[in-house]
């Protein structure tokens, strides 16, 4: 087994810091395990995330690990596999400052690029699949600020169970929501206060099984669907609205 007793990467074009303090990799047990992770942005980076246009990131990672991983070239081309993938105990912080008017301008001639997760990992990797993934004792706070008004959204905790993740050339065509073929969250203590519309959100527990296709949630929640929108992205939202709770 070797382990790696620290490391840094700094990348200047995101303005990123990555840490960790601790790296074991074995290949004879087939395993990968990092702790005590650390995203953050630089220091003048962040003074502007309540201020300033764009996207602001700070996380803290208890460890992340990688259980039966295999490597493989067929072809020329490279496989990922793994048994489980698994984070725990994360504390994440986020801020977006959007403008108040945006005024975009496309010329006939000009190419719209679109991104998607293979092509990030295509120039490296041919196909990723994971078994299982697991994130839990996730903590999330979040806020937005447009058009003069700030909203605000804290989780006390989030867990998230998901089979078969897989990353492919089909994977944009077969359009998975969140590259997987069923998953579970669990999140409890959610609160939001949305400045812009004079509303607030107060929900003890939410629970989402695409499996089951059983979906509950307790508390006060008057804009529960704009909520989980945020949660699950908009590909969740058909699911979510075959239940009456939102009549």
């Amino acid at each position: 087994m070797q382990i790696i007793s620290s490391f840094q990467l700094v990348n200047p074009k995101l303005e990123l810091i990555l840490t960790t303090n601790n790296i074991q990799l074995s290949t004879i047990d087939s395993i990968i395990k990092i702790e005590g992770v650390s995203i953050h942005p630089i220091d003048e980076y962040w003074e502007g995330r309540t201020t300033k246009q764009g996207g602001y990131l700070k996380a803290n990672i208890q460890s992340v690990a990688v259980n039966g991983i295999g490597f493989k070239r067929e072809n020329g081309l490279n496989y990922l596999d793994a048994r489980t993938f698994d984070i725990s105990s994360t504390d994440i912080q986020y801020y977006s400052v959007k403008s108040d008017s945006v005024v975009t301008t496309q010329k006939k001639d000009s190419v719209v690029q679109t991104w998607s997760l293979y092509s990030i990992i295509s120039p490296i990797l041919h196909t990723i699949a994971i078994n299982k993934v697991e994130i839990e004792k996730t903590k999330f706070s979040y806020a937005i600020t447009q058009g003069g008004y700030t909203d605000t959204y804290s989780l006390e905790q989030f867990d998230f169970h998901a089979n078969k993740f897989l990353v492919d050339p089909l994977s944009e065509r077969e359009k998975k929501f969140w590259y997987v073929d069923n998953f579970t969250i669990t999140s409890t203590n959610i609160s939001g206060l949305q400045n812009s519309n004079n509303s607030d959100i107060n929900i003890g527990r939410l629970y989402l099984n695409t499996m089951d296709h059983d979906f509950s949630l307790s508390g006060k929640a008057p804009n529960a669907l704009s909520m989980l929108q945020f949660l699950c992205h908009d590909q969740a939202m058909p699911l979510l609205r075959s239940y009456p709770l939102f009549g």
